[in-house]
Parts: structure tokens; C-alpha cells; sequence
């Protein structure tokens, strides 16, 4: 079983070996093909690994410290028409980190070494613009991954929507075997609008820039960090701080939430840091907005299903709207059929009350047969518990929780206007992992202006469970 760790990667006062602990003996570069993580010995926030001055040298990197094992911290940045191959490459927008313009098509592979099992990608800048109304990026501002593990894109579903817009801070996994190429594109028109954060203003700038530090993690390696690298199969997002926060990709504010995507974040405790016994996950919700399908009564976020009272409410609704145009409609086509019927007979007999008396009738079993039909339609649309966030065009977060605002209510889906109840919610115990789903709709739905995405802060609970 894979160790469940990931290391904070943080600048210090010399170049230091990353995963060596104290009274360690520490391994030659010169004697191993083990990949050793190191830090910058500046105030530059980067990470290297360690290898012999004139080996830098040739992957076109830069020395950013020395490694106490030997051989220099090595620093490799690329940009476009680039084959990255190195344990660690700054994969960068061309001229960054100025912000770029032009019009571009940027292509970069990523080729496997051998025993590398996944690559982890940090956005350590990502600013290009943003989706559209129904939540897909524009096919000329977008960038998309093609991976052999997951060819209709990497963040699940059945459509390559690629991302966009604003992605700082966040960072992905992507499951990988040794030989694989990872292709890498962006394409970008240079005339857009950039999202500011969390609103979009008519000031908003269209030169985009991208800054993505790309890791070939190994799996059985000997080197700490390279273990601690390593996520649990199958989670795009890896989490192991006890506490943080956990955002949607594109999220802005404004921009909509995408469709196809099916994957799991996954948060799990540093073990070897903290030995307290684990409870739950705390998920409270500072941005919410995920949109659903089908029934209306969802919307609020604050039920799993759609109640009776909802229901009902749903059918008086329904039956009076049904009512009200049925009667109008079979008014005008009763009026309509009873009189050109009873004209002949007037005229026969010489009379105006046939007319009134056809009228009538005709008015009467129009409004009621009109009547029967919409009280029907409408109550079998919301008869029964309708559950919420199932349907096809549905999104949602999966994830087994205690609503706070429901107490003693354990549910599964989430979606809507809140998180749950209250806007938080308590997980049951490890392991910790949430499904981000979202459905499948047309390109020319324009979905509700509150469904932008989700951002959410945690908190991993211990004590006596």
C-alpha cells in the first residue's frame, strides 16, 4: 500500500536535500540513479533536484544552490516545443513572467522515466481566459492535457473540456507508466478577457501567463520525499495538511462551473507527524454553487431529496397554472365549436338561445376535461421522494457527511445553492475522499448565475470519536 504523505515544499537559507533527516547517512549523487529532491538556497520559492554541474547543464537548467551530497540543486524551466524529461521542469508561457499577448499554439510533452508512476502538476501560475456561459472554455483559450490513462482528459467524464481561466494554487495528479509521453497544450487567441479573482471587471486584461511545475514522481524509491510524493490511485488532488482549503478548477466567482467531470480530492493525515486519532473531516463552504438537473425543489442545496411539502407544493402549482390556461383554451375553442354548430340550428328555428346553451356546454367540458388533464400531468411530475443531484445533467460533491444543519442526517450528494443545511458539513471517518461530479448538458444551455463552482475550507477533527 502506498504511504499516504505529500511534502511542503519551502524555500530555506542553503540548498538542502529534501526527505534526509537528521543522522541519515546521505546518498551520493555520483553512485545512484536516485531522483533527490532539493530546495533553492535564495529566497526564490523553487524546487530542484540534485545532479552533476555539467548534467544541468545539458537539460539546458540552472544551478540554484549546492547539494550537500554533491552536485548542484538544478532548476529547469521550458516552454514551448519543449520534451521535458528531467525529475523536475517549470513547464512556462513563453517570456514568463511577463504576460503574454500573441496569439499562440503551445505544444510540450512530458516523456516518463522509468520507474515514475504518476506526475504531480503544481499551477504555480495559471491566469488565461475564462469559460463560457455553459462552462466550457472556448476552444481558442484553453489547456488540455492528453495522457495515455486518460484520454478523454484528466478530469474525468466523457468530453476533453480542458481547463481555464483562474488555476493558482491548485494541482493535480496524473497517472502515468515508464515510456509514456503526456502531451501538454495550450492554445490561447491573445484577445480575451482575463478573470480577476473571484469577479470579472470591464478592466480585466487579456495577457495571459502560465507557470506549471511538473513532477515524475517514483514509485519504491528510497529517497523520503519522492515516497511522500506519492498519492493514494485513483485521486486527481491529493490533501494531507490538517487543515486547508479545497477549490474547483476555474473558479472566479463569476465564470460556470463545468461539465463532464468525475473525480476524487482525497485528504488524508501526515501519520508520521501526528499520531491523534482522526474523526472526521469539517468541510464548510465559503463559495458554493453546483448546478442540478431535475427537480426544481433542489435548488436551495438544503435536501438530499425532494420532500412532500415540496411535492405538494409543486402539484397546487402546477394544477392552478393547468387550470387557468386550460380553462382559457377550451373558452376560445368551446366558444369557437358550439357556435358555427348551433348557427345552422339558430337560423332554422330562428333563436339565440341555442347559441348561448351550445356555449355553455361546450365551455364547461372543455375547462374541466383541461382541468383533469393538468391536475394529472402535474402530480404525476412531483408525486413521490425525487432524490436530487442523480440526474444525467446534474453536479455534485459525493461524499459520506453529517449535515450541520440537519442534525443526524447522513447524506451522500451534495448540490445547489449550499452545501447541505447549514454550509457545512462533518465526514464520517477515513479514508477521506470526494467525488466532484458534473453532468453532461448542450453547448448552448447558459447555466444560473450562482453556479460558479465551490470553494470550501477543512479541517481534519481528532480527539475521541
Amino acid at each position: 500500500m502506498r504511504t499516504f504523505l505529500l511534502i511542503q515544499v519551502v524555500g530555506s537559507i542553503s540548498a538542502s536535500i529534501i526527505g534526509v533527516r537528521p543522522g541519515e547517512v546521505k546518498p551520493r549523487v555520483q553512485n545512484s540513479d536516485m531522483t533527490i529532491l532539493c530546495t533553492a538556497d535564495s529566497g526564490e520559492d523553487s524546487t530542484g533536484f540534485c545532479t552533476a554541474s555539467n548534467k544541468c547543464q545539458e537539460s539546458n537548467g540552472r544551478s540554484i544552490g549546492n547539494c550537500e551530497s554533491g552536485g548542484v540543486c538544478c532548476k529547469v524551466e521550458a516552454s514551448c516545443a519543449s520534451t521535458m524529461t528531467d525529475p523536475v521542469t517549470y513547464f512556462q508561457s513563453p517570456g514568463y513572467p511577463e504576460a503574454a499577448t500573441q496569439d499562440v499554439a503551445c505544444n510540450s510533452n512530458v516523456r516518463v522515466n522509468k520507474k515514475v508512476g504518476q506526475l504531480r502538476v503544481d499551477f504555480i501560475d495559471f491566469e488565461i481566459p475564462g469559460p463560457r456561459q455553459d462552462g466550457r472554455c472556448e476552444t481558442n483559450n484553453v489547456f488540455r492535457t492528453f495522457a495515455p490513462s486518460a484520454p478523454n482528459g484528466i478530469l474525468g467524464g466523457n468530453e476533453q473540456v480542458g481547463l481555464c481561466g483562474l488555476n493558482r494554487g491548485q494541482h493535480l495528479y496524473i497517472e502515468v507508466e515508464p515510456n509514456d509521453v503526456v502531451q501538454m497544450h495550450f492554445t490561447l487567441s491573445g484577445t480575451s478577457v482575463i478573470p480577476n479573482d473571484m469577479a470579472v471587471s470591464l478592466a480585466s486584461s487579456v495577457a495571459y501567463k502560465w507557470n506549471l511545475k511538473i513532477t515524475q514522481v517514483e514509485f519504491d524509491s528510497d529517497n523520503e520525499a519522492m515516497k511522500e510524493l506519492e498519492a493514494p490511485a485513483g485521486c486527481l488532488q491529493y490533501f494531507q495538511d490538517n487543515f486547508g482549503s479545497l477549490t474547483s478548477f476555474n473558479l472566479d466567482g463569476v465564470s460556470r462551473f463545468s461539465p463532464e467531470q468525475n473525480y476524487f480530492i482525497c485528504i488524508s493525515q501526515k501519520a508520521d507527524r501526528d499520531f491523534r486519532t482522526d474523526c472526521g473531516v469539517e468541510l464548510r463552504a465559503q463559495v458554493f454553487g453546483l448546478p442540478f438537473g431535475s427537480p426544481a425543489g433542489c435548488e436551495p442545496g438544503d435536501s438530499a431529496v425532494v420532500t412532500e411539502e415540496a411535492t405538494d407544493e409543486a402539484t397546487e402549482e402546477g394544477t392552478d397554472e393547468a387550470t387557468e390556461e386550460g380553462a382559457d383554451a377550451a373558452t376560445e375553442e368551446g366558444t369557437d365549436e358550439a357556435t358555427e354548430e348551433v348557427v345552422d340550428e339558430a337560423t332554422e328555428e330562428g333563436t339565440d338561445e341555442a347559441t348561448e346553451e351550445g356555449t355553455d356546454e361546450a365551455t364547461e367540458e372543455g375547462t374541466d376535461e383541461a382541468t383533469e388533464e393538468g391536475a394529472d400531468e402535474a402530480a404525476d411530475e412531483a408525486t413521490g421522494c425525487t432524490m436530487c443531484c442523480v440526474a444525467s445533467d446534474s453536479s455534485s460533491l459525493g461524499v459520506v457527511a453529517y449535515d450541520e444543519g440537519l442534525p443526524d442526517t447522513l447524506r451522500y450528494r451534495y448540490c445547489g445553492k449550499k452545501l447541505g443545511g447549514g454550509n457545512q458539513i462533518t465526514t464520517e471517518p477515513s479514508p477521506y475522499m470526494i467525488n466532484v461530479k458534473s453532468g453532461t448538458w448542450a453547448r448552448t444551455k447558459q447555466l444560473p448565475d450562482w453556479a460558479v463552482g465551490f470553494h470550501l475550507t477543512y479541517k481534519i477533527n481528532f480527539g475521541s470519536c
